[in-house]
């Protein structure tokens, strides 16, 4: 029963994590953005518009417009090569960056975002683990993170042969889930990992 009870609040913590992480990074714009439009509000002949402070709205509305501007900087070049310097920094500096940006590239709508984290199974010697396709190099080797588990963001990265790896229809995040969950549920997930289970 305290098992249970122990691991039922772990997963609870698990769960909340990011949800809490995104709630204090918002928090923490707004504060900001508060006191930058606070002068601005000032001047207007009213404090709220239907009980919110106008000074909340003003900084809403100022998180959102930088938020689309940093997509519309995203897009450009001068944009990607920026946001190239500034992740080589971070790579060199984060522990686990490289992984939470294939997370959220997973997230977002484009494919090609998507594919920066392929989730793949390796095959080795006489087992063969789930694992993301990262990239390839010149010679043609597969560059593979091995996810540890239950916890993912570290791990180890190999040199595989293609013929060593194959490809499954899991999402990214899917992949994490089995990750997490220690494998359960593999065989309900793709046909590949359905295959390995059973053999």
């Amino acid at each position: 029963m305290i098992a249970a009870i122990r691991a039922t609040i772990v997963g609870g913590v698990v769960f909340l994590v990011p949800f809490v992480a995104l709630a204090f990074v918002l928090g923490k714009a707004l504060a900001i953005m508060r006191r930058v439009v606070a002068p601005l509000s000032r001047l207007l002949p009213f404090e709220s518009v239907g009980g919110v402070l106008m000074v909340d709205v003003i900084a809403v509305v100022g998180i959102f417009a930088l938020c689309l501007l940093a997509g519309l900087l995203a897009r450009s070049s001068t944009g990607r090569a920026l946001a190239t310097r500034i992740e080589e920094t971070m790579l060199a500096t984060i522990p686990g960056y490289q992984f939470a940006k294939g997370m959220a590239d997973s997230l977002a709508s484009s494919q090609e975002l998507a594919q920066s984290f392929t989730p793949v199974l390796a095959r080795f010697d006489d087992y063969t683990q789930l694992a993301f396709e990262v990239d390839r190099t010149k010679a043609g080797a597969v560059v593979v993170y091995l996810p540890g588990a239950p916890n993912p963001w570290s791990g180890s990265v190999v040199y595989v042969d293609p013929e060593r790896i194959e490809r499954t229809e899991l999402s990214m995040m899917e992949a994490v889930r089995n990750i997490r969950q220690l494998g359960r549920g593999s065989s309900e997930l793709s046909p590949v990992l359905a295959r390995h289970g059973e053999s």
